[in-house]
């Protein structure tokens, strides 16, 4: 079926985005983030590989991260209730 994450509309948008993501190198700002940080990712994600987000967690000082099988980059869409009540869990727990 169509990818319901596709919103015409925004292609030009994504396309900046990505250009500037891939020029940019935020590894150092990443080491010194010292808040709790939740790093959700679809195992399936091509835009963002899941060792992406596995890098990006080791990176944080204080991060909890999940991986969820069987979706990709549109995780939010796919599962917003799962990942709702993983950021209502988290929240709590940092409250």
């Amino acid at each position: 079926g169509p990818d319901i994450a596709y919103v015409p509309e925004w292609t030009e948008t994504m396309q900046n985005g990505l250009i500037y993501l891939e020029k940019i190198d935020l590894r150092k700002a990443a080491k010194n983030i010292d808040l709790p940080a939740l790093v959700l990712h679809g195992q399936d994600d091509a835009v963002f590989p899941v060792t992406g987000g596995e890098y990006l967690a080791k990176l944080l000082k204080n991060s909890k991260t999940k991986t969820y099988y069987g979706v990709g980059h549109d995780l939010p869409l796919r599962k917003p209730q799962v990942v709702a009540k993983e950021i209502m869990a988290f929240m709590q727990a940092h409250a």
